[in-house]
Parts: structure tokens; C-alpha cells; sequence
């Protein structure tokens, strides 16, 4: 950089016998724009990055062409780049480290195709961990999508969980937590819940852009720390399944509530305006506010929890750690189970 601000970036095949000059100051990096390090994506032969004193470079073709790939990276010196498990780690001059995660879509991104095929990138492996953001999934897309819909399904091909997606033309990352479809909040539980993390495992991604599909699978593993504490597969599964059926339990409950409410609050607005109710609605209306007290819990500072809150109290006690239940999770759910539907037979519904 004494009086020479030219891009030095060579390539020898012979080991240094010869070498070709890559950055000839017209085919991407300025020739203004001194050259600190280059690096090959362990992942795709030809794949190069290039740190210069004005930030990042990338070249799809062995260094033949490059382009500018800053993404939100400031304008600043890149002085060292190291790819690790698939994240590209740059060392900067003043800007301290900076990480992009996941550069797994540029090993596959047809760059020749770019303006007429939309891509799902295969994702990297994800870990079923307590932490994190669990999986990521990228796609390309060459003009703006008039309808777009992400899948996630199992090994038997059922749908467990549909992703929203953007249509905008571009690179686009989504996140998946890993988990089945949730159940809903309600008026009276805003909440809701997230389903249960899925199983480790291999799983079917679909990606539907105006009714043509893209397909690719990506692999779930277990958190190696809780494996190595002794966590199973089957231990996942068992763990896995009793979920469900808690889920499905809470779904039950709440659409029972639903059903409840929508009995009982006419007779509530009617009362509440002064109407007198007649012995049979009067008597219908004290049993369903009793149902009612049975499954909600009542406003206010320390009230005690009803039939829906335990049940989802339930749930969060076996889903929110990877463990094998305990005979007591097993025990809870029967009593639950078996209070919802004394509760339904009161009603007769």
C-alpha cells in the first residue's frame, strides 16, 4: 500500500511454478481496492472469498469474477476470514469479529440460473437443543412469488408444521423451532402454546411456489450434551408422544370451554341487564358457571388454577426439558383427562 493500491490475489496449479493474477482490476474488486486475504470454502471447490480494505468480496467461478458481498457488513478492512461449521468468521481492522451463520445456501446457488429458477437450499444439520433458534432454511427466489407456502413433514409424509415465507424476489431465511403446529391462544387464554420439539431424526421440507414444489430434507440431531447425560432415542420418543397426547388434551379442554362460553354468556348478558331468568334457564345457567368456574381460572392475584391452566401447566412441566417423564407426569394426565370428561358429562355435550 506504498504508493500501489492494487488487488494482489494469485492462483498457482503447479505448486508455485507458475501463478494467474485474479484480481486484474475489471472483474469485480476495483482496482483501487488493496487485497488482505482469500480463503476457499472448504464446501465448494471454486467458492473464494476475499477480504480487501474496504470489505468483503465472494467469487462463484475460481476467481474469475468477483462480486461484493456485504451484506450488512460495514465498509471497513477484512483482515482475516476462517469458515467453521459452515459460518464465515471475519476479523476486521476496528469493527472487531464478525460472524454470518450459515453460508450452506452458497454451496448450492446456481448462479447461472439465478434470473429464472427459484432454489430451497438443503440445511445444514440442526440440533434439538434448549437453545438457539433451532433450524434454518434458505430459498431463492428469481422474481416476487404471487403465493409461497413452506411444509415440514415427517417420514411418513404427514404435514407437522407450516412455515410463513416471504415471496419478495431474493435470498430469504426462515427459521423452524423445531416444534409441531401449536395450539391456538383464545380469547381467554391469549398464550396459546407451541407444540412439541419433534424427535431426532430425518424430516421433508416443502417449499410450494405457485403450485410448482421444491423438496429437501434436512436432519434433526440430538443435543450431543443431553446424550451424553444418557438422553435415548427412545427417551426422546417416549417424551415426544406423552406430549402429544397432553396437546391434545389441552386442544379438547379448550374447545369444551369454547362450547361453555358460547352457552353461557347469553345467559350472562341477559342477567346482566336486569332480565329475570326463568327456573329452567336459571338452572342451566348456575350449571354452566359451574362447569365454567371448573375450567377457568378466575381473574385476579394469586388464584388457583383450573382445568386448562393445569393441563398446560402439564405440558410445560414434560415439554420444556429433554428428559424421559415420570410415572407422576403419566398419573397427572389421566386425572385430568378423566376430570374433562366428568365435566363434559355434566353438560351432556
Amino acid at each position: 500500500m506504498l504508493n500501489d493500491w492494487e488487488p494482489y490475489i494469485y492462483k498457482t496449479e503447479d505448486y508455485g511454478e507458475t501463478w494467474k493474477r485474479l484480481t486484474t482490476g475489471d472483474n469485480g474488486i476495483p482496482g483501487d481496492y488493496p487485497t488482505h486475504v482469500i480463503r476457499e470454502d472448504p464446501d465448494r471447490e471454486g467458492l473464494l472469498y476475499a477480504g480487501t480494505e474496504f470489505g468483503m468480496f465472494i467469487s462463484f467461478d475460481d476467481g474469475q469474477s468477483w462480486k461484493t458481498f456485504q451484506q450488512n457488513l460495514p465498509v471497513v478492512p477484512v483482515t482475516d476470514i476462517k469458515i467453521h461449521q459452515k459460518d464465515l468468521i471475519l476479523s476486521t481492522m476496528g469493527r472487531s469479529f464478525w460472524i454470518m451463520d450459515d453460508v450452506s445456501p452458497l454451496h448450492e446457488f446456481n448462479i447461472e440460473n439465478r434470473m429464472t429458477s427459484a432454489q430451497l437450499f438443503t440445511p445444514r444439520i440442526a440440533y434439538r437443543s434448549r437453545v438457539g433458534q433451532g433450524a434454518s432454511v434458505n430459498y431463492y427466489l428469481p422474481l416476487e412469488a404471487d403465493s409461497i407456502s413452506l411444509l415440514i413433514k415427517d417420514q411418513s409424509g404427514k404435514e407437522i408444521n407450516t412455515i410463513k415465507v416471504q415471496k419478495e424476489q431474493g435470498f430469504h431465511r426462515v427459521n423452524w423451532n423445531l416444534t409441531l403446529k401449536g395450539t391456538p391462544p383464545t380469547a381467554t387464554n391469549r398464550r396459546g402454546s407451541s407444540g412439541p420439539k419433534v424427535v431426532p431424526g430425518e424430516y421433508l421440507l416443502e417449499l410450494i411456489i405457485e403450485g410448482e414444489v421444491l423438496e429437501t430434507k434436512i436432519t434433526v440431531l440430538g443435543d450431543p450434551r443431553i446424550l451424553a447425560d444418557g438422553m435415548t432415542q427412545a427417551d426422546f420418543q417416549e417424551q415426544f408422544e406423552l406430549c402429544v397426547k397432553v396437546q391434545e388434551l389441552q386442544r379438547e379442554a379448550r374447545a369444551f370451554q369454547k362450547v361453555i362460553d358460547s352457552l353461557w354468556k347469553p345467559l350472562e348478558e341477559k342477567k346482566a341487564q336486569g332480565s329475570k331468568l326463568r327456573a329452567q334457564g336459571r338452572k342451566k345457567y348456575e350449571g354452566l358457571s359451574l362447569v365454567r368456574s371448573e375450567l377457568l381460572t378466575a381473574e385476579g392475584v394469586y388464584t388457583q388454577p383450573m382445568l386448562v391452566s393445569q393441563i398446560g401447566y402439564l405440558y410445560s412441566m414434560i415439554s420444556q426439558v429433554d428428559q424421559k417423564p415420570g410415572k407422576d407426569a403419566y398419573y397427572r394426565y389421566e386425572e385430568l383427562k378423566e376430570k374433562l370428561e366428568h365435566l363434559k358429562q355434566q353438560i351432556r355435550l
